[in-house]
């Protein structure tokens, strides 16, 4: 199951700024983009596999990515993202869109979305004094079949 959280946090960067921090720091950049095109090499024989756990490994992998290089995950998303991974049957939680602000998307066995969904909005209330939503997705076969289209 895929669960979309949205935070509720504004964005606190334009996409100017956000250029012109890409023109800044060049050789963060340069990083994350080869680090990320090595991920991105590795799920796809992952998914293929159809190896979840190894595929959330890797999902896990892009947000240290952005946290740690590039530097664009707000404290209220690295919070989501670090308490969603502590729940047993969580198999990945990263930060999605371009950053500053936003939702996170976490791969978790459909046999704990309640239990996710809980907890993660006590945490997420408790941290920030803003309730969060949920969105919830199922996985069918035809994810994996998306590399079949090349």
């Amino acid at each position: 199951m895929i669960v979309i959280s949205n935070t509720h946090t504004p964005h606190k960067i334009s996409n100017s700024l956000l250029i012109n921090q890409q023109t800044k720091n060049k050789s963060k950049w340069e990083q994350y983009i080869a680090s990320e095109k090595l991920l991105i090499e590795e799920s796809l024989v992952t998914i293929k596999s159809e190896n979840s756990s190894e595929f959330g490994r890797l999902i896990n992998e892009n947000h240290i990515l952005l946290r740690d290089v590039l530097e664009i995950v707000p404290h209220e998303i690295d919070i989501m993202v670090t308490e969603a991974r502590k729940i047993d049957g969580v198999l990945a939680s990263r930060m999605t869109g371009c950053g500053f602000g936003g939702s996170t998307i976490s791969l978790i066995k459909a046999e704990v979305i309640n239990t996710f969904v809980e907890q993660m909005s006590e945490i997420y209330e408790f941290e920030t004094d803003v309730k969060n939503s949920f969105y919830i997705a199922n996985i069918g076969d035809e994810v994996f079949k998306l590399y079949e289209l090349e």
